[in-house]
């Protein structure tokens, strides 16, 4: 976190610089010093991701090969499933990429507001441009958080039913002898269809919503 204050501090000093200095070709190498005071921290917090992932999965993993009976006829395996596939999915890959790019777009916005408001403080028009841009970046969220949250809970929710029917007929040896047997395979095959559109429709609410965001924010 300390290395992020400096490089915001130093990207800020280079900008300035940019703008007032003759000498460019000095100020021009400055960033390529910053690239490289951000690799260590990078390497570092994908490992601590790593570590913590992996002691969470073992945690969970403990957790549920020792529960009662009386779980798993709570819980169906479908949900068990989504824990152990789609949600460790979501922290191994996402979550650390998603952490490091909030981070790097926060410290970029901070950079910016403050060379807006140092840059225009002369004039008095620092804040008078910046209140505008912080109001519409608060509507947007506000309109967007509650729309991605509840896509991704009807994500997951759908999902669970599709991994516990996929669990009992296709992953199963046992369930696709006694389908074929029964010469129920359309039947199963049509409620397989079904689930998987159920969940398509989530999952393409969700994207829809980030595109949304992506459209609203680059136009901005």
């Amino acid at each position: 976190m300390h290395r992020l204050v400096v490089t915001l501090a130093a990207y800020i000093r280079h900008t300035l610089e940019f703008g007032s200095s003759t000498n460019q070709d000095r100020v021009l190498d400055c960033p390529r010093h910053l690239e490289h005071t951000n690799l260590g921290d990078i390497m570092l917090a994908h490992s601590t991701f790593i570590l913590f992932f992996q002691l969470l999965h073992q945690k969970l993993l403990s957790h549920v090969l020792r529960a009662p009976m009386s779980f798993f006829d709570r819980n169906p395996m479908g949900r068990i499933l989504n824990r152990f596939s789609n949600d460790m999915d979501q922290l191994d890959h996402k979550i650390p990429d998603a952490f490091l790019e909030v981070l790097s777009c926060f410290g970029d916005t901070v950079a910016a507001l403050l060379v807006v408001i140092i840059a225009l403080r002369p004039f008095g028009l620092g804040f008078g441009i910046i209140s505008p841009f912080v109001v519409f970046c608060g509507l947007v969220q506000f309109l967007y958080l509650p729309c991605s949250r509840q896509a991704r809970r009807l994500d997951a929710v759908t999902r669970s039913p599709l991994l516990s029917n996929f669990g009992e007929t296709a992953a199963s040896s046992i369930g696709v002898t006694v389908v074929r047997a029964f010469g129920r395979t359309d039947e199963f095959t049509a409620a397989a269809d079904r689930l998987t559109d159920q969940n398509a429709v989530h999952s393409f609410l969700r994207f829809a919503s980030n595109r949304w965001l992506d459209v609203q924010l680059t136009v901005s």
